[in-house]
């Protein structure tokens, strides 16, 4: 797994939020272990039981919508967005605006699930 976090002083790799908190490798280390038990990482198998629904829960890391929505068209069932306005908002805001994503419009005052939502109706 790739380092989710960095430590740097170039000001497009601090994360706004928490660059206070992660101030040591050990603190990343700690993060990026936390992540890596949070993420889906075995998806069904093609014996495996039917999947019913895919349910993604709120965040700013994209690579998880991108993962929920493989998910959701490989087993051919819904997709429910879920996260409000929160804690990673921001986060998922800056990210999305760095990439250019979706228009400015799209962003004000939307929930993580309606920014998800509009990101999955583009693709």
């Amino acid at each position: 797994m790739s380092c989710l976090v960095e430590l740097s002083t170039r000001k497009e790799h601090q994360m706004s939020e928490f660059s206070s908190f992660l101030k040591t490798q050990s603190d990343i280390h700690a993060v990026n272990a936390i992540a890596a038990f949070l993420s889906l990482t075995v998806l069904p198998q093609p014996d495996s039981k039917p999947v019913d629904l895919v349910v993604h829960a709120g965040n700013a890391i994209l690579e998880t919508a991108h993962a929920a929505c493989k998910a959701a068209l490989d087993a051919n069932c819904p997709l429910v967005f879920s996260g409000g306005i929160g804690h990673s908002t921001m986060l998922l805001v800056e990210r999305v605006r760095a990439e250019n994503l979706l228009p400015k419009e799209n962003m004000e005052n939307r929930s993580e699930s309606e920014i998800f939502g509009a990101l999955a109706s583009q693709a």
